[in-house]
């Protein structure tokens, strides 16, 4: 009898996480739980976050959603066509916090946008206490393009490609930008294209490779900057220009 009422036991409970599994899975339910999230990030941060289409699936854990936008005060600052990522239960609610994955397609993103923190308190927090808190096992950025205005510039970055990752407190970021122009009253200089290979942890920054090179410009730069336990930097840094494209582009008359 004992061991029928175990049995028993046993495959109610399976069938009790399966029928919440299956309901967590009902697409109602998900846009009526996103819904929720959002609204309570915009609500407790200001910023909205809006997708076209949420999927989440449970086991193994996994968030897709299309047409994603993240906005502040009415303007937006990214649209993204595609978020994917993954995780661990076990990692997510541990310590650190663990994503396995983050992928970004088609990142559309403007500094412009940005919500003004020129009147904002100072933030003390620590960078080593992120570092140290937080990891994410792959992240990638694929057809990216960002756009800044500032001293009447205009700076465009297209083609944008991002491979970084964070773990146990070292942070390791490759970057490739296929081109980078400067706009000034309606003139474009081309400066080529982007690449950074960098590694940080709470000591500072090691950069392996910065390179900017183009038909008017080039840019070279590596070496390290440390900031425990006092700032300091070592680089070594090349460098060539076309005075006449660049003092032209500036100002043609």
């Amino acid at each position: 009898m004992k061991a029928r009422r175990r049995t028993l036991v046993v495959a109610i409970s399976v069938a009790l996480v399966v029928a919440v599994v299956g309901v967590v899975h009902l697409p109602g339910v998900q846009r009526a739980a996103w819904r929720r999230v959002a609204i309570s990030i915009e609500e407790s941060t200001g910023w909205k976050i809006e997708a076209d289409s949420v999927a989440l699936r449970f086991l193994p854990a996994r968030l897709l959603a299309d047409d994603v936008k993240v906005g502040f005060d009415g303007r937006t600052v990214a649209a993204a066509s595609r978020v994917q990522m993954r995780w661990k239960w076990r990692s997510l609610l541990g310590r650190p916090r663990r994503l396995e994955s983050l992928y970004l397609d088609e990142v559309n993103l403007d500094f412009g946008n940005l919500p003004d923190t020129s009147t904002a308190e100072t933030d003390s927090t620590d960078p080593s206490v992120i570092l140290d808190s937080f990891e994410i096992g792959d992240l990638r950025v694929t057809g990216g393009r960002a756009v800044d205005t500032s001293f009447g510039l205009e700076g465009v970055f297209d083609g944008v490609a991002v491979e970084a990752r964070l773990e146990k407190g070292v942070a390791k970021l490759e970057l490739v930008v296929g081109e980078v122009a400067v706009v000034r009253s309606g003139r474009m200089l081309d400066l080529g294209g982007l690449v950074l290979r960098a590694i940080a942890n709470r000591e500072g920054v090691r950069v392996d490779e910065f390179e900017l090179e183009g038909h008017s410009a080039m840019f070279r730069a590596v070496g390290n900057l440390e900031i425990e336990p006092s700032i300091e930097g070592r680089f070594d840094i090349r460098g060539q220009a076309d005075l006449r494209v660049l003092t032209g582009w500036w100002d043609p008359n």
